[in-house]
């Protein structure tokens, strides 16, 4: 994959190697790296890759930024997708330098990248990857917020250098911080920004922000199928029974597609983690191939009985 073929890592052979690799996995990326690898030999050289201490995931993520970047030219508008996930590494624990996560005995790390999307829903390139782990209790920590902030003033400067892209910020509640705000006026606003608002804040003209906006006009509405969560009435293929009046919250939706994909939702198991959203998106992708092709056959999905 020439996509990093131009990764500064001190010696051609180690560029080498991390493009064979890359390839390896991009052609199947639900697949462990042994699987990827195809053999003892590939998975061997991958792990020496990954043990090498000029193996730095910073020139990776710079190699990969230059044609990100060309590839949001050719847009006219670009979202650009801000989150935060817990890589899990409770079951290994000879693993240095991690920390705790959303609960005390569990152990791991957070990643929290920059993905840009096209308005059509194909990912160009990851912009930039915000990592840490947790300090115990008691002990001076990164501020954590500040991952929302930088990664908003990173897509800024992907703004200047994208003058006829529009790009668009987009983050979750927890994003919907004053600091945030403040800094995007300092800059004079070179990207646009779309966060769900977790606070009701006081507008400038007096008033407060929900009841401005419910106050609007409704400018456009989507209709989808929303399948529930383990406890509640379940999406055709959970719980063989219709969807619920009542859509389920986000992270109800997200905890049963992970389901499909093999996450247990036990009270110690903690958020669904990346494998398991993926597998379960393929299999309700599946799910959802069969309906369409039954409702494009019989004309409606009941006729089939």
């Amino acid at each position: 994959m020439e996509e990093f073929s131009g990764a500064a890592l001190g010696d051609p052979r180690l560029t080498k190697r991390l493009v064979r690799w890359v390839d390896d996995l991009s052609a199947q990326p639900t697949k462990s790296i042994p699987l990827a690898c195809g053999g003892l030999a590939e998975t061997q050289a991958a792990y020496r890759l990954l043990d090498n201490e000029a193996m730095d995931w910073r020139a990776v993520l710079a190699a990969h930024g230059a044609p990100t970047v060309a590839r949001m030219g050719q847009e006219a508008r670009v979202l650009c997708w801000q989150d935060t996930t817990e890589l899990d590494f409770t079951s290994q624990p000879g693993i240095a330098g991690l920390g705790r996560l959303s609960y005390e005995r569990q152990h791991g790390m957070y990643l929290h990248p920059t993905l840009a999307v096209s308005e059509s829903g194909v990912a160009l390139g990851v912009l930039d990857a915000w990592r840490w782990a947790r300090k115990p209790k008691g002990e001076p920590a990164v501020t954590e917020s500040r991952r929302w902030t930088e990664g908003d003033e990173r897509i800024a400067e992907r703004a200047e250098r994208l003058p006829d892209t529009r790009l668009v910020s987009v983050a979750d509640r927890e994003s919907d911080l004053r600091e945030w705000l403040d800094r995007a006026a300092d800059l004079n606003h070179p990207a646009d920004y779309l966060l769900r608002v977790q606070h009701d804040r006081v507008l400038a003209e007096g008033g407060k922000l929900r009841a401005a906006v419910e106050r609007q006009a409704i400018l456009g509405e989507v209709a989808f199928a929303v399948p529930a969560a383990p406890g509640r009435a379940a999406w055709l293929m959970a719980k063989r029974q219709p969807p619920p009046e009542a859509p389920p919250s986000l992270g109800e939706m997200i905890r049963l597609v992970a389901g499909f994909g093999g996450f247990l939702g036990r009270k110690g198991d903690g958020h669904p983690g990346p494998k398991a959203l993926w597998e379960g998106l393929m299999k309700l992708m599946a799910y959802v191939e069969a309906l369409q092709t039954v409702h494009a056959v019989y004309g409606t999905l009941t006729a089939c009985g």
